[in-house]
């Protein structure tokens, strides 16, 4: 049985990520948006998402470092980071 991915390597690598949430990782509905917006596509695809994740928890951040909430940005960019390691 499949929680994100019938595909088994992005099936793990999905798992991983979501392991990763309690320490300050991507959420579970980053994970779960990321890998259906990959949906049945390749390595790239994988990449290109797992990316785009990452870059658009980057952004959440750096306008909450910007408004002046610390650690709203530290919060979310550790999660970025944590998609941009995928």
């Amino acid at each position: 049985m499949y929680l994100l991915s019938s595909n088994p390597m992005y099936e793990a690598f999905g798992q991983r990520a979501l392991f990763q949430a309690v320490y300050g990782g991507a959420d579970f509905g980053e994970c779960t948006t990321t890998i259906e917006r990959i949906g049945t596509g390749g390595i790239d695809t994988w990449y290109d998402e797992w990316l785009a994740t990452g870059d658009r928890a980057a952004a959440f951040g750096q306008q909450s470092a910007a408004a002046g909430h610390t650690v709203s940005a530290r919060e979310v960019v550790a999660g970025g980071d944590q998609c941009h390691a995928k």
